[in-house]
């Protein structure tokens, strides 16, 4: 009979711990995700940063955490199982009363683009694993991951001789209006730009100095084809091509930004933001490459109309175009010789990767 009482206490007990910790166990349990840095660029690495507090004065003898995360994010093995084909991140927590956990999980970012990892399920048990509480949370974690920058030696020569002309311009014409200042005279130096008053001051030869009129505005012009007659969706191998373009237009757009020139940025695609065509005007300034990189995350690479009629319908002010594309034809050709006739400065480069549909 003690025997039975026994099986009855300790089934009681354990029933009653069940109950109070389903009930108690997170309602003083606060979780929270972020990433180490808002933005990276690809190859790079980040930390998700998990934070757990117990503000109650009872332990919680496991929590999990769970959720799904993008492929593109990198974890570590261990943290990952698959289960249909989408991977899902899991860690697992003991937290005593009054405590607070960090935990950090290395990610290695391996593909340009916005990536969320923010809805967490959390489910917390009791001792001996009868029963569990469950909580779904938004955290927010997200990251945005920018192109991967291609070294200057890489930078193929007709584009890397096309900026250089077009920076180069940036310093050959100095504007008499934008006075800047004065310096000590040089032989060549004209006479009639020699500061009197500066030079009586300093009692030696002083001349002017003056800011640049010239404002060179790139705007990279880039197709999502490889070929005119590719109207469907891009495989695997075909958008790791396009993307190898991508990240020669985010490089020559940065190196043109650093030299204090404007760039700017139109495909014939989309963004991740609902309604927002690809097309970024020139802009300058180290704050603003930011600004231009996250624009480029941003690109789904999904084709909105045939380039060559893109072209043709092509609208901005920037005098400078550097057409970036791995398909070529007779009717892209044609209307980059239009946009010449209109007296703007066009270079072509065709990118490796594409076919010409007029072969």
């Amino acid at each position: 009979m003690s025997v039975v009482w026994l099986f009855i206490c300790a089934a009681v007990m354990a029933a009653g711990q069940s109950w109070f910790f389903r009930r108690l166990g997170m309602r003083r349990v606060r979780y929270s995700r972020t990433f180490s840095r808002p933005a990276a660029f690809a190859g790079e690495r980040a930390d998700m940063v998990e934070v757990l507090e117990n503000r109650g004065r009872l332990p919680v003898p496991w929590l999990r955490a769970e959720s799904r995360v993008p492929a593109q994010l990198r974890f570590g093995a261990a943290s990952l199982s698959e289960i249909n084909g989408q991977m899902y991140h899991q860690s697992l927590f003991f937290l005593p009363p009054m405590s607070r956990i960090t935990r950090r999980h290395h990610v290695t970012l391996s593909a340009r683009g916005v990536y969320r990892a923010g809805s967490v399920a959390l489910s917390a048990g009791d001792l001996l694993g009868i029963s569990a509480a469950f909580e779904q949370l938004e955290t927010g974690a997200q990251i945005v991951v920018y192109p991967r920058l291609v070294n200057d030696d890489d930078i193929p020569l007709p584009c890397s001789r096309f900026i250089g002309e077009l920076l180069t311009r940036r310093f050959l014409h100095p504007d008499p209006c934008l006075f800047a200042g004065v310096r000590a005279y040089q032989p060549g130096d004209p006479a009639r730009e020699v500061h009197w008053g500066a030079s009586a001051r300093m009692d030696e030869l002083m001349v002017k100095t003056f800011d640049y009129s010239a404002e060179p505005r790139l705007m990279i012009v880039f197709n999502v084809q490889l070929g005119e007659r590719q109207w469907g969706a891009l495989n695997e191998e075909q958008m790791a091509v396009v993307e190898r373009g991508l990240s020669l237009a985010a490089s020559l757009m940065m190196r043109v930004m650093d030299a204090g020139a404007s760039a700017g940025f139109c495909a014939n695609t989309d963004t991740l933001t609902p309604g927002e065509r690809a097309y970024l005007p020139p802009v300058t300034g180290q704050g603003r490459k930011a600004e231009a990189l996250s624009f480029l995350a941003r690109l789904t690479l999904k084709m909105r109309m045939n380039f060559y009629a893109y072209l043709k319908e092509l609208q901005t002010d920037a005098d400078d175009i550097l057409v970036l594309s791995c398909a070529d034809s007779r009717r892209i050709r044609e209307q980059i010789d239009r946009l010449r006739s209109e007296g703007r400065n066009v270079a072509f480069y065709r990118m490796p990767g594409g076919w010409n549909d007029d072969e």
